[in-house]
């Protein structure tokens, strides 16, 4: 990878900093949809199937689409200008969701939300990379991560007070949103804060590309796979790729259903109020997410050190068979009982998410890291967010035909999917050792 950079400064943390706080905000745009799903179904008359294309499909479809050519951008040109329009762009959905009358409008102003965020990852991951040094870029990484945990954590309890708010003690400012729906002001509230993040950005630095040119010991094959491009890398890498793409894919099944269903499953079968679902599961996903996400660097900084160079594999396999009993103890225990289950749930699922990126990271050149990125955000949200809240829609609808077994449903989805993460980090973690190896011969530093 040959990342020279060994001193980190304080712009460096501060503009790390930054970034977590627009990936925070960027996941409560994504997720909010998620707390409002009974007051859409009833204004649009729609199935859980229905809805869960727009939390998911609508999403994702440009999500996916723009990430790839974004990211070939990003790897070459400014990426502070890419992060700046994509903030603008999905800040901008957001409000535009909340001026939705119809199912078809909704859908497209959430297809506006993935356009606008299908940039900034990559974007963001390639900025990180050249910030911190390759023993700090794990847990580089999982800071900007826990990002997710802060803006998942965020919508749901922002966006259920927010409705609560809406629903029962708001006087409109002005006359135009007397007309709008609590579901619909919640939806414009959380978009209006990006405008604001979009001017901050402005004050961050352009990093400067390290690694950018082979080093001088980098052997022939290195030299060959670099001339030749994407493609030649991702072949050469294969297996290591492959299976962690795949294994993280398998892993965010698991993750969309869960964070797309969990509030309904509480509102809806557990009888929890809307407000008080959305607190409690935003106020645990804010500390164990966190905290799991941590965990995960720490652990993999240990293992590294002891020379366990598959060790984000190891902690993935371990996670996946803790995670099978817990997913059923949640919707088997009481409702007390069963928070603290979902607790555990988030904390030991986050252990691989913030050390899966730089797993990738450490064994791509400086010249493909935005789009070995934009590869891997491709593959998880178009696996995830499709075949995690459809599936678990698909279930309760179609083979159940009970809205009242949708935890049921995600229990059944949550262990298939974590079935198939055990069998690719299983099989992958030789390949991966070996190519952090290889890293290594050409870039000892």
């Amino acid at each position: 990878m040959n990342n020279k950079v060994t001193k980190v400064t304080l712009r460096a943390w501060l503009t790390l900093g930054l970034l977590t706080l627009l990936m925070a905000l960027a996941f409560i745009d994504r997720m909010i949809i998620s707390l409002l799903v009974e007051p859409i179904r009833a204004d649009f008359s729609i199935s859980d199937t229905q809805m869960s294309l727009l939390m998911g499909l609508s999403f994702v479809i440009f999500y996916t689409a723009f990430g790839i050519p974004v990211a070939k951008l990003a790897d070459k040109y400014s990426r502070k200008l890419i992060i700046i329009a994509s903030v603008f762009s999905w800040s901008l959905a957001t409000v535009l969701s909340g001026f939705s009358k119809t199912y078809s409008t909704l859908f497209i102003a959430r297809v506006g939300v993935g356009i606008g965020e299908g940039g900034f990852a990559p974007a963001s991951y390639a900025f990180i990379s050249d910030m911190f040094p390759r023993d700090k870029l794990a847990f580089a990484t999982s800071i900007y991560s826990s990002g997710i945990a802060l803006g998942i954590g965020f919508a749901y309890i922002v966006g259920g007070n927010l409705y609560s708010y809406f629903s029962k003690d708001y006087t409109p400012y002005f006359e135009v949103l007397e007309s709008f729906e609590a579901w619909q002001l919640t939806f414009i509230a959380v978009g209006l804060p990006g405008f604001v993040f979009t001017l901050l950005l402005l004050l961050i630095r352009e990093p400067a590309r390290t690694g950018t040119s082979l080093p001088a010991n980098a052997d022939e094959q290195a030299a060959r796979i670099v001339k030749k491009g994407l493609v030649s890398f991702i072949l050469e890498k294969k297996k290591a790729l492959g299976s962690l793409w795949l294994a993280m894919a398998a892993w965010a099944i698991v993750d969309f259903a869960f964070l797309s269903w969990i509030p309904t499953y509480y509102f809806r079968v557990r009888d929890v109020q809307l407000e008080s679902a959305g607190t409690n599961i935003g106020i645990v996903y804010i500390i164990f997410a966190t905290l799991g996400l941590l965990a995960g660097a720490k652990i993999a900084h240990m293992l590294q050190k002891r020379d366990h160079k598959d060790a984000v594999f190891k902690i993935g396999l371990v996670s996946a068979v803790v995670l099978v009993p817990l997913l059923w103890l949640m919707i088997s225990l009481p409702t007390n009982q069963s928070f603290v289950a979902a607790a555990m749930i988030i904390m030991v699922f986050s252990l691989p998410w913030g050390v899966a990126p730089a797993a990738l990271l450490d064994i791509s050149p400086n010249h493909f890291r935005a789009q070995v990125t934009a590869i891997y955000l491709l593959i998880i949200n178009l696996t995830g967010m499709t075949v995690g809240p459809t599936g678990v829609a698909l279930l309760s609808d179609r083979f159940f035909k009970d809205e009242m077994q949708i935890g049921l449903a995600l229990v059944v989805v949550g262990n298939f999917a974590l079935f198939l993460a055990f069998v690719a980090l299983w099989f992958g973690r030789k390949h991966y050792a070996d190519a952090v190896a290889a890293m290594e011969v050409n870039d000892p530093a």
